[in-house]
């Protein structure tokens, strides 16, 4: 199982391959405004710079960064781009309902907003001051509590979903924090998927299988009948095992990335039964236990073998059991690829302070050293 795993995550990477081919391989790669995407991507390409996975989103377009699965921005190949927006407008339809404001008026807001950026690019900002008095609502403690503080960003997350408006960003980088707002490029096609649940299947199981139904329905933001319905006709052929395989590799693998994102729990992954990870409570549980990573992740053979976090200034690492030959090395040179490429390394694009404290205190408790 774990193997296949690894083969449809093109782990251990075996060169030749593209930004794109990577995500469209691999899976759809969560960002968020973090840095994990240029982790995940370089664990598949290890020769790959911050400004070859930039080119590909921000220069050519063969990979968009679009609202999808769960209301989450991921980066997803071109061709995926109607389906992963459609996945996005359900997900944002279920938040938006909740918002003490018509969706009308919040539409009608959109369509001030198109005509303000006609062929142009503009911050939020700059929206914001170019629209009528009056445009913009603001949602008090209800829309807080949902992440949306007004009707602006509410009316422009419409937008992207719709493939109306394209969220760029002007420090054109993946973590970079100042967005743009275009139209959509015509040359992008985003007709939706005639069965919406079947197409996210058949994309998912092409990464993850074999699977469970508990697997897909968490990743998609659906119930559990309409995963089974969706993936019950579906049949995905295991993928070609290379007779010998680089089991001794160490790979570094950021937060979310897919080895483990895409399914549920860690106890597959898990062989030291001491081995204790993080909760999203902060919490010290048996690693087998966990639903998810919290952390970044030490792979060896398929196994994990620790988890190690950045501090601002270096990593620090704990390992379960009996370090791996090489670690020392593998973290120094990723320490090196963070400082020199990336400046630092987010979950999220506000990952700092107390989150991220706790989750290198947690670490250092165990730790085999800063590097």
């Amino acid at each position: 199982m774990i193997t296949q795993w690894m083969e449809r995550q093109l782990l251990p990477p075996r060169g030749g391959v593209t930004v794109a081919e990577v995500v469209d391989r691999g899976g759809w790669i969560p960002s968020a405004g973090g840095t994990g995407p240029y982790l995940a991507i370089r664990a598949r390409i290890p020769s790959i710079t911050r400004q070859e996975v930039d080119d590909a989103v921000f220069g050519r377009m063969d990979v968009l960064e679009l609202p999808s699965v769960r209301d989450t921005a991921v980066l997803v190949p071109r061709a995926d781009a109607g389906l992963a927006l459609a996945a996005g407008r359900r997900s944002l339809a279920e938040r938006l309902r909740k918002l003490p404001v018509d969706r009308r008026d919040i539409e009608s807001l959109g369509t001030k907003i198109l005509k303000v950026i006609g062929d142009g690019v503009f911050t939020t900002d700059q929206l914001r001051r170019a629209l009528p008095p009056g445009s913009i609502e603001d949602l008090g403690d209800a829309g807080k509590r949902l992440g949306i503080t007004s009707t602006l960003p509410a009316a422009l997350k419409i937008l992207q979903s719709e493939g109306r408006v394209l969220r760029t960003n002007a420090e054109r980088r993946l973590d970079g924090k100042t967005h743009l707002y275009r139209r959509w490029p015509k040359e992008i096609d985003t007709t939706p998927p005639p069965d919406l649940d079947r197409a996210l299947a058949s994309r998912f199981l092409s990464w993850a299988a074999p699977a469970e139904i508990d697997d897909f329905a968490w990743w998609a933001g659906i119930g559990k009948r309409a995963a089974k319905e969706a993936m019950g006709p579906l049949r995905v052929d295991d993928v070609p095992l290379p007779p010998r395989r680089r089991d001794d590799a160490i790979l570094l693998l950021p937060f979310r990335d897919n080895l483990f994102g895409l399914h549920r729990g860690l106890e597959p992954f898990v062989e030291d039964e001491d081995a204790e990870v993080m909760d999203t409570g902060g919490r010290a549980i048996p690693a087998s236990e966990a639903e998810m990573l919290h952390h970044n992740a030490i792979v060896a053979g398929g196994v994990l073998r620790g988890i190690w976090e950045f501090d601002g200034e270096g990593i620090v690492s704990k390992v379960f059991g009996k370090a791996p030959r090489g670690l020392d090395a593998v973290l120094a040179y990723m320490q090196t690829f963070i400082r020199e490429q990336i400046g630092d390394h987010k979950y999220y694009a506000f990952d700092s302070g107390a989150t991220r404290v706790r989750r290198v205190d947690f670490v250092r408790r165990g730790i085999v050293g800063k590097h």
